[in-house]
């Protein structure tokens, strides 16, 4: 079979060729290369597909014989990750690991991890009754020598947690239960705060008490100088696994990230969805950017995070560049066979209740420090308060969830932020 030239010539050569389909078999391409052989696909105007990421490949959950449409993935995700395998498997390989929130996007993913670690047994707990009906029925049948435990549970509902933990007996903790949805938790202060910060205080206390050999708390970029109720949540919860780590032979260990490519209720879905319906899709402002990565990475992170860890720290992905969400928009309208502003209309909705046009994973004053892992960094914890302000603070909390006091929730979170600046300003860019 000739070759017919470079892939610079692929426009030309598809005109010349009458081509009819352009196969993409690059597997091993990073984003950036596979963004410009997409370019040059769309230019071209023939259908175009690609085969599977070499990661897949690798662990064997695809064949490179399954042709399938570039997807948005493929454009912003990034180098497969080189793990420890020798840490993973002397930090997971027969031991007792829970995974709180294990039927979301992340918790599910970590399930799925994990279990290929060879765990002495995984026990997923969730409250919602479909998501763990999901997973469990997942992993039994990828898995059916796993020793697993599905269990409904309220992280919330102390006595259902003692019930767990005295049950089951676990040694890691992988805690990813969490509300997430920044505007629909802006004006549901008291679920969010019950939830993300007396649920996680909870579970801690419980982790304390029965002797769990590590706690890790998944957590997001918006904690840093947060400017909207979700974000302040998990900044308190933070603080609050940095403080019980002080105290207890349990290690408490924080990750921290951005996005996640496809997560529930993030934006890829909405997106999709929008294109699907003919349009709008709709963007809340031009210049919005956020930092992205595919749901696998993070929890392959997550998990090598947890054997790094000695305790007290809290580390931060390696995001790589944030990307603009008119252009993962646009792009994604690109893949679906139309042109945004001709087939697919874009309406500029305006920022939404909490929402920050830019995101940071850590504060200045925090620096980062290097791990034995490239693509995870430690953040130096900033001075705490007086002793005794947290828990005081806690018990405030609990008091106003019990009062149902919006206003009073409010006005302790806002006093939790950290003294680099309280709830930052939406419009403020990193560093501005």
């Amino acid at each position: 079979i000739p070759v017919r030239g470079g892939t610079d010539a692929i426009p030309s050569l598809a005109l010349d060729l009458d081509i009819d389909l352009i196969l993409l078999a690059t597997p091993d391409a990073s984003a950036n290369e596979m963004q410009r052989l997409v370019g040059l696909c769309e230019r071209a105007g023939p259908p175009f597909r690609t085969v599977p990421h070499l990661s897949n490949l690798m662990n064997g959950q695809v064949s490179i014989h399954q042709v399938r449409p570039v997807s948005i993935e493929d454009l912003l995700g990034r180098d497969p990750v080189a793990l420890d395998g020798e840490a993973l498997r002397q930090g997971l390989t027969g031991r007792r690991i829970l995974v709180t929130g294990g039927g979301g996007s992340i918790g599910s993913e970590l399930c799925r991890q994990i279990a290929r670690a060879n765990p002495a047994c995984l026990i997923v707990a969730d409250h919602g009754e479909f998501n763990l009906y999901q997973i469990d029925r997942e992993l039994r049948q990828a898995y059916p020598d796993l020793e697993m435990r599905s269990r409904l549970v309220d992280i919330t509902d102390a006595e259902a947690v003692t019930t767990l933990f005295a049950s089951e007996g676990p040694e890691i903790l992988f805690h990813a239960a969490a509300y997430k949805h920044v505007p629909l938790l802006e004006d549901q202060v008291r679920a969010a705060v019950r939830n993300n910060i007396l649920g996680t205080q909870i579970l801690a206390n419980a982790a304390y008490h029965w002797g769990v050999d590590r706690f890790i708390f998944i957590s997001t970029d918006k904690a840093v100088n947060p400017a909207n109720i979700m974000g302040a949540t998990k900044r308190v919860a933070e603080r609050l696994c940095q403080s019980l780590d002080s105290q207890s032979r349990t290690r408490f260990i924080a990750v921290r990230f951005g996005n996640v490519l496809g997560s529930a209720g993030s934006v890829v879905p909405l997106f999709r969805t929008q294109i699907e319906q003919g349009g709008p899709v709709t963007l809340t402002h031009p210049d919005m950017e956020r930092f992205f990565m595919t749901i696998p990475e993070a929890c392959q992170l997550i998990m090598q995070a947890a054997t790094i860890g000695r305790g007290g720290e809290i580390f931060v992905l390696d995001m790589g560049a944030p990307v603009s969400i008119r252009y993962l928009a646009e792009q994604m309208i690109r893949l679906s066979g139309h042109q945004p502003g001709r087939d697919i209309a874009i309406e500029y909705i305006g920022l939404r209740p909490g929402e920050k046009l830019f995101e940071e994973l850590f504060y200045p004053s925090e620096g980062l420090g290097a791990t034995t892992h490239p693509k995870i960094r430690v953040a130096h914890a900033q001075p705490e308060a007086a002793p005794g302000v947290l828990e005081r603070a806690l018990e405030d909390l609990e008091i106003a969830v019990t009062a149902g006091d919006d206003a009073l929730l409010r006005s302790i979170l806002i006093g939790l932020s950290p003294p680099t600046g309280g709830l930052a300003h939406a419009d403020q860019r990193p560093g501005a």
